[in-house]
């Protein structure tokens, strides 16, 4: 079959480019390249590399902590498109695309993996006077490109074989359950499988079990119909089981949720049906379903604390994510992921942070309570606060201490052993009792402890009537 165009042909369109372009074929074979992607990846492959090579030879060369494979290996991999963005040696910033060529029977026949020097962008916040403009749309290409380009940050083997194993579950319609403690990461696993689902591009929706009240908890789940009940909105509203309908939905913090909407929400997951408040009629849904939890689950059925006909519908594949101490080389890879995002959107190429060889060794045996997201907050810290261009160790250990300070000193003591119930429920009579003599309304009190009035109006009335019958 004669060819369309000649490859002298191709090769001299492609060198006209300023986009990088680098071809290769079902066996990860490199066909073509282009000048313009030699010379945008120049600083992350190997000297050698020709025609004839093959993409795998420069995942060995990755020096970038994003990432551990070449967006080329990762595609050949997973047959799908793949992205990412990355600084290699810290000299420019680049978007590397990568997308898989199939014939008409469905096989692999070719990967193309086009580059880009986004540099640039970062050059016009010293060129305008509306600096917020040029941050915000900044800002919204590293969200879009970066933190949900299915590219989570995985250096440590922990994590590698975590991702790896998420990789296997996400085209089915499998239950997750995501363990593991606060901070951890739990949304962005979740975001992970999502976006590698034959799911992505349909609603991913999250919800906080243990951040809505208890009275408002159904309501949010399965939404209601109008004039369902006093306050209502007059339109009604929809739940979120519907509006995530044929996408994915994350029920973060499960174990939090009151024992009687377990049923209810076991009842919407065996039948795939949802009932909105006021309604009779069910509306049927199709809905991934993902939940994720930092207690133990299993000990809360034990106790009576967790339905156990609803623990075991949910957990079929379970993951537990491990605390940022547990993954040494995470730390790292994450701190300068964070550093150069806030130094992105806080200053100029010309006055970015570095962070010094002594600090990344201190912050590796550090114990981050707070995970990953304490490393991000204490980097956005330094970043603003330190006035020298190389963060020193002293300057984090000064952090830390000053956040140790404003949490101390503690606002509970406990004095003797008891029953967790019982200290639970002391703590909280005495802080109702406190807050009762403050002459402030139930909606100030409420707003003052962040529940609901319904909530302070019920413990009130419980502990001033325990007080009444002390007395009588």
């Amino acid at each position: 079959m004669d060819e369309l165009v000649s490859n002298d042909l191709l090769n001299e369109v492609l060198n006209m480019s300023n986009e990088g372009f680098l071809i290769a074929d079902k066996d990860g074979v490199i066909r073509n390249v282009n000048k313009a992607w030699l010379n945008l990846c120049a600083d992350s492959v190997p000297n050698n590399l020709t025609i004839g090579s093959n993409v795998h030879e420069m995942d060995e060369y990755i020096v970038d902590h994003v990432t551990t494979r070449s967006v080329a290996s990762c595609v050949l991999e997973t047959k799908k498109p793949y992205s990412c963005v990355y600084s290699p040696m810290d000299k420019r910033v680049i978007w590397s695309n990568g997308k898989p060529i199939f014939d008409d029977d469905g096989n692999l026949t070719f990967i193309v993996v086009n580059v880009n020097d986004i540099s640039e962008i970062l050059k016009l916040r010293d060129q305008i006077e509306d600096f917020d403009t040029i941050r915000k749309l900044y800002n919204e290409f590293m969200r879009s490109h970066v933190l949900v380009a299915q590219n989570p940050v995985q250096a440590d083997p922990k994590m590698q074989e975590l991702y790896k194993k998420c990789l296997t579950i996400s085209n089915t319609d499998v239950t997750v359950m995501l363990m593991g403690a606060s901070g951890v990461g739990k949304e962005v696993v979740a975001n992970f499988i999502h976006n590698h689902s034959q799911r992505k591009g349909k609603p991913f929706l999250s919800i906080n079990c243990g951040a809505i009240p208890e009275n408002l908890i159904e309501s949010e789940l399965f939404g209601y119909v109008p004039g369902a009940f006093t306050g209502a909105n007059k339109g009604g509203k929809k739940g979120i089981f519907e509006a995530a309908n044929t996408g994915t939905l994350l029920l973060d913090e499960i174990g939090e949720m009151p024992k009687d909407m377990q049923v209810k929400l076991l009842r919407v997951l065996e039948t795939n049906t949802v009932t909105p408040i006021g309604s009779t009629k069910g509306i049927p849904f199709d809905v991934r379903i993902i939940v994720a939890t930092n207690r133990n689950l299993k000990e809360m059925v034990k106790v009576g604390k967790f339905r156990s006909d609803l623990y075991y519908r949910i957990n079929v594949i379970n993951i537990f994510i491990p605390p940022l101490c547990e993954r040494p080389d995470d730390i790292e890879a994450l701190a300068l992921y964070f550093l150069r995002i806030f130094n992105l959107q806080y200053y100029s190429n010309s006055n970015i942070k570095s962070l010094s060889p002594d600090l990344i060794q201190r912050m590796k045996s550090y114990s981050w309570p707070g995970n990953v997201r304490e490393l991000r907050n204490i980097i956005e810290q330094m970043v603003i606060l330190s006035k020298e261009d190389v963060i020193e160790q002293r300057f984090f250990d000064s952090i830390i201490q000053s956040n140790v300070q404003v949490e101390s000193p503690s606002i509970v003591s406990v004095h003797q052993i008891a029953k967790l119930d019982d200290i639970i429920e002391e703590s909280e009579r005495q802080l109702f009792k406190m807050v009762a003599k403050t002459k402030k309304s139930t909606r100030e009190i409420a707003k003052l402890l962040n529940v609901s009035q319904t909530t302070v109006v019920r413990k009130l009335r419980k502990y001033s009537d325990e007080t009444s019958t002390d007395k009588g």
